[in-house]
């Protein structure tokens, strides 16, 4: 039966790390380290995700104000070909 070793989760400071054997310690070590590399995989895959949706998102603000240029221009060129002063007169 493999003894999982003590929780280092568990303890209350570094110091309580050295009640444990040299190997335990190790143990402990390996696993920590295990931990801390997925933990930074996936807060790289989280950071990443975001990232992308950012730059989508700033895709899509770009691309509307082409458009609203566009309509902004077609509303202009519409307002200049109308004889406002006829339609007043009217």
């Amino acid at each position: 039966m493999a003894n999982e070793g003590p929780d280092p989760r568990t303890f209350k400071s570094w110091e309580d790390a050295f009640e444990y054997a040299v190997p335990a310690v190790r143990r402990m070590e390996k696993q920590l380290r295990s931990d801390i590399a997925s933990n930074r995989e996936r807060l790289r895959t989280l950071v990443g995700a975001s990232y992308r949706d950012l730059l989508g998102t700033a895709e899509s603000i770009i691309q509307m104000d082409e458009h609203v240029g566009i309509a902004e221009t077609h509303l202009s060129d519409l307002s200049i070909k109308c004889n406002t002063r006829a339609l007043e007169k009217s």
